[in-house]
């Protein structure tokens, strides 16, 4: 902890990679605790910045967490300062970004999102990354999957600085390997699977949010309870979470593959190709955060080598064979004994 402090103390720039679940907050927490500086904490999602200003609060630190930009400008205007200013860079105006950033250190969290997202359909994740970097601002980069393109975007915007460091811990890597993997061709196989109503709670990943809607509704009207969240509607999502005693199924899009704390997951799915490894990893890393077993079903087989997911396939045809075949014979007693 004390020398991160010391390298972000000095205007450089850290890349910090760690397994999802590692603890990334909570060291952000420690520094925040430890060094004489302001911390910007900038959040590709507004769940994960509400979710780190209650830590924040939590650990008597002094946090503002404004959600509009008026809010934010006329806190930087007014010259009030906080430990840490949690935001999402849609409220940063240019008009305030240098007096923001001024002796601070800025803290990118989910770092990779800031690239992938930044290219294609948030463009400001990506000039606000390359502002900071651009003008060689102390900044610590957070996150559990960096792939080879979004390391050397890295290098290639941080030229400028004194001193940059990668700090590697696990990247890549999910906080616990699933019990079993599942590897099915079609997103078909999923659903016929989940009509199995296996035990525990089950995490199903969709790509479109009127799939994850609609499928939440259809489990409802058969007696489950089932939850949907998709972009936009994750603090009513985690309203229902908080008030619903048991959860059977939660249906959602990409929102859910980064921050919001969730219950312990039984079963994974993901039930459509993801574009990149990275992406896939945050999905699959959802599961086994607090070391409960899990069991993964997955149209891509992540870092698994080919022969690995050939076997996954048939060890998935196997296992739905068996537990297809003995809910007939259970239905069958039944039918026969009633």
């Amino acid at each position: 902890m004390q020398s991160i402090q010391t390298i972000l103390e000095y205007d450089s720039n850290l890349l910090f990679l760690a397994p999802t679940g590692w603890g990334k907050t909570t060291l952000l927490l420690d520094l925040a605790k430890n060094t004489e500086k302001s911390i910007v904490y900038l959040s590709p999602l507004r769940a994960l910045a509400n979710e780190f200003h209650v830590r924040c609060l939590e650990n008597k630190l002094s946090s503002f967490a404004p959600r509009k930009m008026k809010e934010l400008n006329q806190a930087i205007k007014g010259g009030l300062n906080f430990k840490l200013f949690v935001l999402t860079v849609e409220i940063i105006s240019e008009e305030i970004l240098g007096d923001l950033l001024e002796d601070k250190i800025i803290v990118f969290d989910e770092f990779h999102l800031f690239y992938y997202w930044g290219k294609s359909f948030r463009p400001k994740l990506m000039e606000i990354s390359e502002t900071v970097m651009g003008n060689s601002l102390p900044a610590l980069l957070l996150t559990a999957t960096a792939s080879e393109e979004v390391v050397e975007f890295w290098k290639s915007k941080t030229n400028g600085y004194e001193n940059r460091y990668l700090m590697n811990l696990g990247n890549q890597q999910i906080k616990k390997e699933p019990k079993s993997f599942y590897l099915i061709p079609k997103k078909e196989w999923a659903f016929k699977h989940l009509e199995l109503s296996m035990p525990g709670i089950k995490l199903v990943f969709c790509q479109y949010r009127q799939e994850a809607k609609g499928l939440a509704d259809t489990y409802n009207q058969k007696g489950f309870t089932a939850l949907s969240c998709v972009s936009g509607e994750v603090e009513e999502f985690q309203r229902q979470m908080s008030v619903s005693v048991k959860i059977d199924y939660i249906f959602c899009t990409s929102t859910l593959s980064h921050g919001v704390n969730l219950p312990e997951i039984s079963w994974l799915y993901i039930t459509y190709k993801v574009d990149s490894l990275d992406m896939w990893l945050q999905m699959a890393g959802r599961a086994g955060r607090r070391g409960e077993e899990f069991c993964l079903i997955s149209r891509q087989r992540g870092k698994r080598s080919y022969p690995q997911a050939i076997i996954s396939l048939f060890n998935f045809l196997c296992h739905y064979g068996v537990k297809k075949i003995g809910r007939v014979i259970h239905a069958l007693r039944r039918h026969y004994h009633s």
